[in-house]
């Protein structure tokens, strides 16, 4: 019995810290069920393995001799700490916190460093950014915007953030981060305690299992650029008693690399960003992210290849970031959808649109004014909010289509049948 509660004071802990952690293998296992379930009765299993040891615990501390006692104490004292590194300084929620003040300034009384990369929300004119280097460390961030409440959250191990409506089924959920899976955080609401992912804000495992959350639409640029689109916006500002973390983080966004993705998940002092492109990891100070290291077979990226997906009806596409920046524009059809994925340099924001007005298809150029995109044929000026300012289509606007920045594996984990720009 004494060798069984060893294995339960052992195994369980260890496992689970594995499967929800960057761990080397972890992250190409399908075996989030196990981690669930694990998650729910490992404190049961804690119990009855120290049950089981303490008998024989007492019996050498009472009878045993010296050797037999320091060895018993060594063991204990292994035992204690491995589960404390394991279930307390190993949980995620424990290292990655929440924002305790959410503080907001305009343009005037901004703090925030104007290159900084934001994700953007607009509701009702009234429009809120928050510095990726700040959400990557909570990884969510609960807020309200004209109103209409929403929940910002970011991956640093994937590096996209996406904004969903936190009530589902008119349950406003509470969510606290337990791990990654797949290079994606994990939410856990505190109503149910059901798993959600943070790429598709879909319930996976738990009473709630099958519901989505639904998607706000967001953008992703600098801060220069939300002031400039949205001169009355508010920015989120520190909660200085994070400054510890914000410090570590004040180059997320420009000059991490795939591996201080994973240093930084696992509790490391590195840290991701939402990337930049560079010669072969990232840290040029563009918007993209690491850049290929090459492909793992003819007809896929490699693991850590930084790219642009777009879901339209069903059908996925991936676009891999160097050939945004290079040709700054991709014209393509999703099925019966044509559509338009660009990247602006400047102001690192990368949108997708239908490329359609009044039945017409457009075919967009870069403008080399920098100004925004050209409609190849018409000649008519699109800005980067995807309204056209001059030309014969003034004023039109196009529809946006959400686009998502990710590494290839989570593209792919969460769009199995998706296609990719070079391929299709």
């Amino acid at each position: 019995m004494f060798w069984i509660g060893l294995f339960l004071l052992i195994v369980p802990s260890v496992g689970h810290n594995y499967l929800i952690s960057p761990a080397p293998g972890s992250q190409g296992l399908n075996w989030m069920g196990v981690a669930y379930y694990l998650d729910k009765v490992l404190p049961y299993l804690l119990v009855i393995g120290l049950l089981l040891v303490a008998g024989r615990v007492v019996t050498v501390l009472q009878k045993g001799g010296w050797w037999k006692r320091i060895g018993i104490t060594v063991l204990c004292l292994f035992l204690g700490t491995l589960n404390y590194a394991m279930n307390i300084l190993g949980d995620a929620g424990h290292y990655f916190r929440e924002m305790g003040t959410r503080t907001f300034a305009d343009s005037v009384h901004n703090k925030i460093p104007l290159d900084w990369m934001v994700v953007s929300v607009e509701k009702n004119g009234e429009a809120h950014a928050y510095p990726v280097n700040l959400i990557a460390y909570h990884h969510r961030v609960p807020d309200t915007v004209a109103g209409v409440p929403v929940w910002v959250t970011y991956c640093s191990l994937c590096r996209t953030g996406v904004v969903f409506n936190p009530i589902a089924d008119g349950v406003y959920q509470q969510f606290r981060l337990v791990g990654i899976q797949h290079y994606n955080a994990i939410f856990q609401d505190r109503e149910t305690g059901s798993w959600w992912y943070q790429a598709t804000g879909l319930a996976v495992y738990g009473p709630q299992k099958g519901k989505q959350l639904e998607e706000i639409p967001s953008d992703q640029m600098t801060l220069r650029a939300f002031f400039q689109t949205h001169p009355r916006g508010l920015v989120l500002q520190r909660d200085t008693v994070f400054n510890w973390a914000y410090n570590a983080m004040a180059r997320f966004d420009t000059t991490m690399t795939y591996e201080d993705d994973e240093a930084e998940a696992a509790g490391g002092s590195g840290s991701a960003g939402s990337g930049s492109a560079g010669s072969g990891k990232a840290g040029s100070g563009k918007a993209g992210a690491a850049k290929a290291k090459g492909r793992d077979t003819v007809e896929h990226f490699a693991i850590d290849t930084w790219v642009a997906g777009v879901d339209v009806a069903g059908q996925a596409r991936a676009y891999e970031w160097t050939d945004l920046e290079a040709k700054g524009v991709l014209n393509d059809q999703l099925g019966r959808i044509p559509i338009a994925v660009a990247y602006d340099a400047p102001s690192r924001e990368l949108h997708a649109w239908k490329r359609v007005v009044d039945g017409r298809t457009i075919r967009f150029a870069s403008d080399s004014s920098g100004h925004g995109l050209r409609d190849a044929t018409g000649g008519s000026l699109w800005n980067w909010a995807g309204r056209c300012v001059q030309g014969a289509d003034s004023g039109r606007r196009l529809e946006t289509l959400p686009v998502r920045n990710m590494y290839w594996h989570a593209w792919k984990t969460f769009h199995p049948k998706t296609t990719t720009w070079d391929q299709h």
